[in-house]
């Protein structure tokens, strides 16, 4: 008996340790008193290392364009729709009518217009430019003009330039 109550009393001395172990792991995660914003286990940071980081040597060029890449992109880009653009005026001056609407927005941070025609066989002119004005119909259709349009009734449509076909 003396060896049971032995046993006995070694198996309840090493339960309440770690009953007590157990008690301190739960205090960590479930303190009401320690606000939710406290870092409890903070991650142990690998220290830096001297090794540089990037392209490995040799390595020519960058991953992103510079800007004169992109201005040359789009100049061979406009280069090769000249012929169309020109072709696309050529056709808006000969519709029947047009559809003619401008809207603004900034270039370089400076105010311009992006003026759109469009012929009723859907052939399409954009073009941005500084003015809102009468000199931008005059540079499309021509010096002396007088075609028939559906316009938003901006003043620059009046009737010396565009006959009235429509209202919108």
């Amino acid at each position: 008996m003396k060896k049971q109550n032995h046993a006995l009393k070694k198996q309840n001395t090493n339960l309440i340790k770690i009953n007590k172990d157990l008690n301190s792991k739960i205090a960590k995660y479930e303190n009401p008193h320690t606000p939710s914003s406290a870092k409890r286990f903070k991650k142990k940071r690998k220290p830096k290392s001297s090794v540089k980081k990037g392209a490995p040597k040799g390595h020519k060029g960058t991953t992103r364009p510079t800007p004169k890449a992109i201005q040359d992109a789009l100049f061979r880009v406009a280069k090769a729709c000249k012929k169309d653009y020109h072709t696309n005026i050529e056709k808006v001056r000969n519709a029947r009518w047009n559809y003619i609407d401008e809207t603004g927005m900034k270039v370089l941070g400076e105010k311009h217009w992006l003026w759109v025609f469009r012929t009723p066989q859907d052939e399409v002119v954009v073009c941005i430019r500084p003015s809102r004005g009468q000199k931008v119909l005059k540079e499309i259709f021509g010096e002396d003009f007088i075609i028939p349009a559906v316009v938003d009734g901006w003043r620059v449509y009046n009737n010396r330039y565009c006959s009235d076909a429509g209202h919108i």
